[in-house]
């Protein structure tokens, strides 16, 4: 029976690795024709993962005591957070099945159906050694992802992704890297959760020679890609991620160190922003002239704050989310339905100081392009799902949070009270990593669509998951 156990859980772990790793690869799975092979190997993983919970369930329930694992607090903690997320997914089949637009609802309902899928089965379904495994893998393979964008930037100069040709627009103003994805915002998502994984290893007091030496090749290799493809917002999350990092990341260092190593990132990040200041070039070009800031010359400081929200709201981003907005506000409790912002641009897209009666045509008409998605994952959830998807996302992302936050403060308070301290956690770099990929994505998202690419959402699913069974405990540990 272990046996059976044992290669049941190997062939789900198989199968579930396939679109998280190889799924960047294949363009982020993107397109349709990419992404439903990648869906099938998550179902055929599940299949094995209910398998294997069967038989566990029915050992445990027939009083097998070598295969009762999993606690009282354990139970209640897993039981409390597949009830929160089972709110929202039900709430957001509900809204699918009720949208006029089936398949771009579909395709939204599975953005979230399928990474809840990944999370559950590395939650309830691996051992200690596999979501190690897997995390390590996940590392490893956005490294990889890395090198192979900066290779691409140098020798292509980004005309080509993978095999076939990149977007040209992308590289009119400055050649941007883009890496396995289309687009160069895409490409520093993933490189931001990279970095974040970088940071933890390097943090983590538990983590090796080898292991830190690894994490700051990584740390430098993503860090390069987000500057190549010269995201704005990569840019900005790199440094937010940071911050968190000194904040919440010294958990396992002594109070003394902490504070040396704060004073001196402190001062590295004014020198990195006042080197910048002066050669950040095509990228610092695409900061400046983005907020209006070169500008400046001769005007006031509320002067250039009215410049810098001026262009922001007139930006693609600014319209597209000020539409958004506007959609949202026809149906503020449920949203104008999942998948449906593509579909109903044309109704919104103009600003809403036109008057047809008095023939005055609106500002702002927003009729040279077409908005596929808002540009603000947050804001798209609202408008798509409103307060209520809002809500119940909001419900089990903060449990998440929570338990991650509690896991690193334990390691402080082990510090500060030298009586009651025992050791320090071992999967500290692991936990630590899902917390800061989380700030990246939650950032990021305020401003991009990351999380509206199959692959990085996949990759998100399985770092929370591992992050979550590290903290709880794996439900089989008996492999």
């Amino acid at each position: 029976m272990h046996f059976a156990i044992q290669f049941l859980g190997w062939i789900g772990f198989t199968f579930l690795s396939i679109p998280i790793l190889f799924g960047p690869w294949f363009f982020g799975a993107w397109e349709m024709w990419w992404f439903w092979p990648f869906t099938v190997c998550i179902y055929i993983s599940t299949f094995f993962f209910a398998a294997k919970y069967t038989v566990l369930f029915f050992l445990q329930t027939n009083g097998a005591e070598e295969y009762s694992f999993e606690t009282k607090d354990a139970a209640r903690t897993r039981a409390i957070l597949i009830t929160c997320f089972a709110a929202f997914l039900i709430y957001a089949f509900a809204r699918f099945i009720q949208a006029p637009v089936r398949m771009d609802a579909e395709r939204s309902f599975l953005l979230f159906w399928t990474p809840s899928l990944i999370l559950f089965q590395v939650l309830f379904g691996f051992t200690e050694r596999q979501y190690r495994f897997l995390f390590k893998l996940v590392f490893v393979n956005l490294i990889l992802l890395g090198v192979y964008g900066v290779i691409n930037h140098f020798i292509t100069h980004n005309e080509l992704v993978l095999w076939t040709k990149g977007e040209p627009q992308y590289q009119l103003e400055t050649a941007r890297a883009t890496g396995s994805y289309f687009c160069p915002d895409h490409f520093a998502g993933i490189m931001e959760i990279a970095f974040s994984l970088a940071v933890a290893v390097i943090l983590a007091a538990t983590s090796t020679t080898r292991q830190r030496i690894t994490a700051i090749v990584g740390a430098f290799i993503a860090i390069m890609g987000v500057v190549l493809s010269k995201s704005r917002g990569g840019g900005l999350t790199i440094f937010v991620i940071v911050v968190a990092a000194l904040i919440w990341g010294l958990g396992q260092w002594a109070p003394t160190f902490r504070r040396k190593i704060r004073l001196i990132s402190a001062v590295a990040i004014v020198t990195v922003l006042v080197f910048l200041s002066f050669v950040g070039g095509s990228y610092k070009h695409r900061f400046v002239s983005y907020f209006g800031w070169h500008q400046t010359e001769g005007k006031t400081l509320g002067e250039i704050t009215n410049t810098t929200i001026s262009n922001i709201r007139l930006s693609s981003r600014g319209r597209m989310i000020s539409a958004a907005i506007r959609a949202w506000r026809t149906n503020l409790l449920f949203g104008i339905g999942p998948g449906m912002h593509q579909n109903l641009w044309p109704h919104f897209a103009a600003s809403p100081d036109g008057n047809k009666e008095l023939g005055k045509r609106p500002s702002v008409l927003n009729i040279h392009f077409h908005s596929y998605e808002v540009h603000s994952d947050w804001v798209q959830l609202l408008e798509e799902c409103g307060i209520a998807g809002l809500f119940l996302f909001l419900l089990p992302f903060c449990i998440v949070i929570r338990h991650i936050m509690r896991s690193l403060a334990t390691e402080n308070r082990k510090l500060l009270d030298p009586e009651s301290f025992t050791s320090l956690n071992r999967h500290y770099a692991i936990v630590l990593g899902g917390f800061l990929a989380c700030v990246a994505m939650s950032f990021h998202s305020l401003g991009d669509f990351n999380l509206q690419i199959p692959a990085t959402t996949w990759m998100i699913g399985a770092i929370v998951g591992v992050s979550l069974t590290a903290i709880i405990g794996p439900y089989d540990t008996h492999a």
